[in-house]
């Protein structure tokens, strides 16, 4: 009994230590981590707000390559210095037809208009919030993490016709669950130990950015992703269509090469199966006025109100930009996307409906864009990104839009 008393309290004692000395560790990092945070700043920053600051990779894909490059803030932008604010500040929220996929950042419509608004002797200044693959919900969330760093007089949300009410899912809650822009684990971390995890986030992509920049083009960082994605995407199809993988082999060789490549997006695979087409096509059929849209129009205005209250909290405005969809204005890339993969023209949507349920004035330039599309390609057809034509255009439907915003608030 003796013997079992002393064995119990050398394991009680031992115990005690383990834990003690895990919380004394836990408390350490912690401590390291608020310290480190004095050194390196705001921890919105140190991640940027966005992507990693200061790195710079290059895109090649079957249709374009183009380079990215990021500011001090951890935008797709030229360096912001917040001592030199300009008369009106612009933020320009939206997914990769903002951000400018496709094209070198001279040639995006951000860039264009702002370099317009400044030939006209207005002092402004655009800052390129875009991101690619993120949607309303998220733009939100962006807004309410970055808005209050930036303090922008205007605020411009890029809503991609369709697109962004098309992507949303009905299952997923997204009140509760949040647009998340990194993996669980990650956001996690990132709570406890916000310093060091923005700061190891940072270095890990400046490690890639440089292997990437030494490879002389013979590593790609996008082009493994896509080509990793493109496998998993083909092992797979047969579960959506049957047929799938013969549509895949129909395709024109140089075509199927460059997906197994990782030269076009992955997701291009699943518009060789019918049954996904199909889909499409009904959510394309869907009235305005069902409830499945109503959801979709219903979320989309929430997310667009949570901007603009964002944007209230220091008197700025907030509008949003309808951008136009490749199919249903490009001819020439709605022809090649029929002809190779079936997809038919959709008939496009009226976005000004959740703008206006937001209470948000909104702006669209379809008739316009649609008009200059038929007389030249303004888009890449199998990636559907926006050319630099395809962005001069909008850029030049879009100045005399943004112009009149900016100068309300000079003569303010």
């Amino acid at each position: 009994m003796l013997m079992n008393t002393a064995s119990l309290s050398r394991l009680f004692v031992s115990t005690a230590l383990t834990i003690a000395s895990i919380i004394f560790a836990i408390l350490l990092v912690v401590g390291l981590d608020r310290a480190l945070g004095r050194w390196v700043g705001d921890p919105r920053l140190t991640a940027g707000l966005i992507f990693p600051p200061q790195v710079e990779l290059a895109v090649k894909t079957y249709e374009y390559n183009y380079t990215i490059k990021t500011n001090n803030l951890g935008l797709r932008d030229e360096d912001y210095d917040p001592l030199k604010r300009p008369q009106v500040l612009i933020a320009a929220i939206g997914d990769s037809f903002t951000f400018g996929q496709g094209v070198n950042i001279q040639d995006t419509w951000v860039q264009r208009v702002e370099k317009g608004l400044r030939a006209k002797g207005l002092d402004v200044e655009i800052l390129n919030l875009g991101q690619p693959g993120s949607s309303p919900p998220y733009y939100a969330q962006l807004a309410e993490e970055a808005l209050p760093v930036l303090k922008p007089d205007l605020v411009l949300v890029g809503v991609l016709q369709s697109n962004d009410f098309e992507t949303l899912d009905p299952k997923q809650d997204y009140d509760d669950i949040t647009y998340r822009r990194e993996p669980r684990g990650r956001a996690t971390m990132r709570a406890w130990f916000p310093n060091l995890i923005n700061l190891a986030y940072r270095e890990q992509a400046r490690q890639l950015a440089d292997r990437e920049q030494r490879s002389r083009g013979r590593w790609n960082l996008i082009q493994l992703r896509w080509k990793e994605d493109f496998q998993k995407y083909y092992a797979s199809i047969d579960s959506y269509d049957e047929g799938a993988r013969y549509s895949f082999l129909s395709l024109p060789t140089p075509i199927q090469d460059a997906l197994r490549d990782g030269l076009l997006p992955p997701l291009m695979m699943y518009l060789c199966a019918d049954s996904l087409r199909m889909q499409r096509q009904r959510w394309w059929d869907l009235e305005v006025d069902s409830p499945d849209m109503q959801w979709r129009i219903d979320l989309v205005a929430r997310s667009l109100a949570r901007i603009g209250r964002a944007a209230e909290l220091w008197g700025g405005r907030t509008a949003v930009l309808s951008l136009p969809l490749m199919e249903n204005t490009d001819p020439f890339a709605r022809e090649t996307l029929y002809r190779l993969f079936g997809v038919l023209e959709r008939p496009g949507l009226d976005d000004t409906r959740a703008a206006g349920a937001a209470g948000l004035p909104s702006h669209e330039v379809t008739a316009g864009f649609r008009e200059a599309a038929r007389q030249e390609p303004l888009f890449y057809p199998l990636d559907s990104h926006m050319t630099a034509r395809g962005n001069e255009v909008l850029a030049n439907l879009l100045e005399p839009v943004i112009e009149r915003y900016v100068r309300e608030i000079t003569d303010r």
